[in-house]
């Protein structure tokens, strides 16, 4: 078996780099990410797999902290980020792939000069991620050096599978565009409503002149 997954997982990669998931562009420090997350990936009951789908982050550091993540209203922000941590990209567990022993697998575009350390941030929801939610994150590790120089300036990240320690409530934030288009929209209509009682209040008040 352990000779079929790492066949497979050499497979898989090469598929990545093949189909330009993990390619690097011409410019310097361009670089590709391919992640590998292994079974198992417990919820926070240290017993059932998380579910089918549930959304992965992958976020690079330039330190070895794990920054907290931001909060609004009475919950976290699940797509957000603190201090020097940036969210590379996003993928979700693949239940089908549980028979090689992975999670979930993909590849992603970075600039390494901006990363010295990567880390996964795993959420138990398939879903919207917003009300209370079973979560977790990886240890942080070094961001890893190239495998194989020939297939170009691609990192191979194996993450262990782990399980999920924290439970706690998750609000979404609106955009600035949308929270803006939100204070708009609602001010025109507060302006026509003023402008109908002032109109409503001068035909009154003309009336009571005749």
């Amino acid at each position: 078996m352990q000779i079929v997954f790492h066949r497979f997982r050499q497979c898989l990669l090469a598929l990545f780099v093949l189909f330009g998931l993990g390619a690097a562009s011409a410019r310097a420090n361009d670089a590709g990410l391919d992640v590998l997350v292994q079974s198992p990936l417990y919820g926070c009951d240290g017993v059932t797999p998380v579910a089918d789908g549930s959304w992965i982050m992958i976020i690079g550091s330039v330190d070895s902290i794990i920054d907290p993540m931001a909060q609004g209203g009475n919950g976290y922000i699940a797509n957000s980020v603190t201090g020097d941590d940036v969210i590379i990209g996003m993928m979700q567990v693949d239940a089908g792939l549980r028979g090689w022993g992975v999670e979930a697998a993909g590849g992603f575009h970075i600039d390494d000069s901006l990363y010295n350390y990567v880390y996964i941030r795993v959420f138990d929801s398939a879903g919207p991620l917003t009300g209370d939610i079973c979560w977790g994150t990886s240890d942080i590790v070094d961001l890893p050096s190239i495998q194989d120089p020939g297939l170009g300036n691609v990192y191979f990240l194996d993450v262990p599978g782990f399980t999920l320690t924290n439970q706690d409530t998750f609000v979404i934030i609106p955009e600035p565009s949308t929270a803006n288009l939100i204070l708009l929209v609602g001010g025109i209509a507060w302006a026509m409503r003023t402008n109908i009682r002032r109109k409503k209040k001068t035909a009154q008040e003309e009336e009571q002149q005749i």
